[in-house]
């Protein structure tokens, strides 16, 4: 169970929700973490709350958090949602009928979504560019360490296993002399470690 007591920011809130074959998904993203509400269909059992990690995991949230969480779900309508585009190709003239009804009918968030889509479509979305939605410091994603592995060196501080080096330096200055010496002699510490 994820235990650290849950601090809102609404400032940095963002909710989604969407249906899957199994029910219903309520997502909050919060701060760089991601918490998702499970309804399934045709069940009366109360919804489950999970906090997902960075890497797919997850694991279930405190009683004391999922209690802030369902406050969060309960006004789910003044929070700021995220926008979700299909990753097939969109149908723009259809799109756009289906606004033009949607407005018809007073549905105005539902208009706003299908013309969005349809613009996205038209022109593939670039940054946002309202002053409400750009990224800050505050609202971009973070990144949490402990989830790294461990880095690998192969000449320590120097040379990383399994990724791309640049090393540079002023002409003549025995760079790839460097190098070729390091290729020789690394797999031969390897061949006398074994």
């Amino acid at each position: 169970m994820s235990s650290a007591k849950l601090a809102l920011d609404p400032a940095n809130l963002r909710v989604d929700e969407y249906s899957t074959a199994q029910g219903r998904v309520f997502s909050i993203y919060l701060a760089g973490r991601h918490f998702k509400r499970f309804t399934s269909k045709g069940e009366t059992a109360s919804p489950t709350w999970v906090k997902q990690g960075l890497s797919g995991e997850s694991s279930l949230v405190s009683p004391e958090n999922e209690k802030r969480l369902e406050e969060i779900h309960s006004r789910r309508n003044r929070f700021q949602t995220v926008r979700r585009f299909s990753r097939q190709r969109t149908d723009v003239p259809l799109c756009l009928e289906k606004a033009e009804r949607a407005y018809r009918h007073g549905r105005i968030e539902q208009t706003l979504h299908l013309l969005e889509k349809a613009q996205h479509a038209i022109r593939p979305a670039q940054f946002q560019t309202t002053q409400q939605e750009a990224l800050t410091w505050e609202n971009v994603p973070r990144f949490d360490p402990a989830l790294v592995n461990r880095t690998k060196w192969v000449v320590e501080s120097f040379l990383v296993e399994g990724n791309i080096q640049l090393v540079f330096g002023e002409r003549g200055s025995f760079k790839s002399t460097l190098i070729l010496a390091l290729a020789r002699a690394v797999p031969r510490a390897r061949a006398s470690w074994e």
